[in-house]
């Protein structure tokens, strides 16, 4: 990162919960830490977390050496946190960079404790995009891996030893949607009970939520402190409150086909839903405001001609969250009808092109069950 003179030059790493944006942070600061006269790594979940690592970073005696404001313990820790940033904002002859870590909840006193001049650099890693042009003049989407990374990642890390297992794991990580965090749960499970990649699928395809929910490996706790199946929560948390139609909307994605989820699937509720569903009575423009909201958390991801893709394992716990809740069948049969009312087949080959880009939707309902 290169700055400006005056103006720190900041960056936002933002995607899904457990897709490596922390790793990268991590990476980034082994790589360039020599570039730096100060390094320094804060929890920014919220206000208070991010007042709280500014409390402790005060107390460090490398940056007292270097000047910075002393402290009583009477001191409020958003007064403390305010001096911290001013005494960075004005340290011209030294070269800091600051990395804020999971930013969850983004407010005004939260952004409002990241410095604006200095010469630094600040790295914000978060997995509402938001944080692009909030906190950094800059940013990129962390994705999922690519599928032959995924398998060294998955292979490396369960320690198993040449070729012979590359297409199980690749089987694995498919199903696994390539998501760090999760290939590495599973590395860890094979690692330690010392079973082939087969057997560990086989497990996982018979125990999801049982295995999604599990802790991580003690190796990967100090980054990773939340399991598969948690990750998400504040995400999802925040998406209900913020606006309970996208919550609905990210509910009926949950049964459809996440590759490729048609925006017509979603305007076709103004015809098929009851009064009862949010989505039965809603134009456009309050679908889109819905979809910025759930894009925000990164919980899906917008396609080329306005389509959306939610990563699987997103869709399994959702799933799994609303069959706990007693919703699961609701949800399911709701979004049946709406792939039902698009899908016009009938036996008119008029209808054939629509079929086909319908086709996906049509099997995905009919793997829970459901024949057309």
């Amino acid at each position: 990162m290169n700055t400006k003179s005056g103006i720190p030059a900041s960056f936002a790493l933002h995607g899904l919960g457990g897709v490596g944006k922390t790793q990268i942070a991590i990476e980034y600061c082994y790589k360039y830490h020599e570039d730096f006269d100060i390094v320094c790594w804060l929890q920014a979940n919220d206000s208070k977390t991010l007042a709280s690592n500014y409390v402790e970073l005060s107390q460090n005696d490398k940056l007292m050496l270097l000047g910075s404001p002393k402290f009583s313990s009477h001191d409020d820790d958003f007064e403390i946190a305010k001096q911290m940033r001013i005494w960075f904002e004005r340290q011209d002859g030294l070269k800091w960079l600051l990395i804020f870590d999971n930013v969850e909840i983004l407010t005004e006193s939260l952004i409002d404790m990241v410095p604006r001049r200095g010469n630094g650099c600040v790295l914000t890693t978060s997995r509402n995009q938001k944080t692009d042009g909030e906190l950094a003049i800059g940013g990129r989407e962390v994705e999922q891996m690519k599928e032959e990374e995924a398998i060294q990642l998955l292979l490396k890390c369960a320690r198993c030893e040449g070729t012979e297992q590359e297409e199980d794991a690749k089987y694995l990580v498919s199903i696994l949607g390539c998501l760090p965090l999760a290939i590495e749960q599973a590395a860890g499970a094979i690692r330690n009970s010392r079973i082939s990649v087969a057997r560990y699928t086989t497990i996982y395809e018979a125990n999801k939520p049982a295995l999604l929910g599990r802790s991580p490996s003690l190796s990967h706790k100090i980054f990773y402190h939340e399991t598969v199946a948690t990750t998400w929560k504040i995400s999802f948390d925040q998406v209900e409150k913020q606006d309970p139609l996208a919550i609905e909307i990210l509910r009926l994605m949950a049964f459809l086909d996440g590759a490729k989820i048609q925006i017509q699937l979603l305007q076709a509720g103004c015809n098929i839903l009851d009064s009862e569903w949010r989505l039965s009575g809603v134009i456009d423009l309050n679908i889109e405001d819905s979809l910025e909201c759930i894009l925000s958390y990164s919980l899906v991801r917008r396609l080329i001609g306005d389509d959306i893709a939610v990563h699987p394992l997103v869709q399994e716990i959702v799933r799994e969250s609303l069959f706990k809740e007693g919703l699961g069948q609701v949800y399911f049969e709701a979004a049946l009808k709406l792939v039902k009312f698009i899908f016009p087949w009938g036996g008119n080959l008029d209808n054939l092109d629509t079929c086909r880009n319908f086709l996906a939707q049509a099997r995905s309902c009919a793997n829970y069950g459901i024949n057309f």
